[in-house]
């Protein structure tokens, strides 16, 4: 992204494409420390600080959206 774009402010985008609020929920249920969506998308990640957490969590996300890395 351009350092001059103008970034989103707020949660509008959540409004408008709530699957990346589920998305980012359901990592940080499934023991993610954080959970984001850097400039506009369409990634999602996590952070998680144990290596089980980070598996199961991709277990839990591949049978709800296309693509888990």
């Amino acid at each position: 992204m351009n350092p001059s774009t103008p970034r989103p402010k707020g949660r509008g985008w959540a409004k408008r494409y709530p699957q990346v609020a589920e998305i980012k929920q359901k990592l940080l249920e499934s023991g993610a420390n954080g959970a984001l969506m850097p400039g506009t998308g369409p990634v999602v990640f996590g952070i998680f600080d144990d290596e089980r957490k980070a598996r199961k969590s991709k277990k839990i996300l591949e049978d709800e959206v296309d693509e888990v890395f």
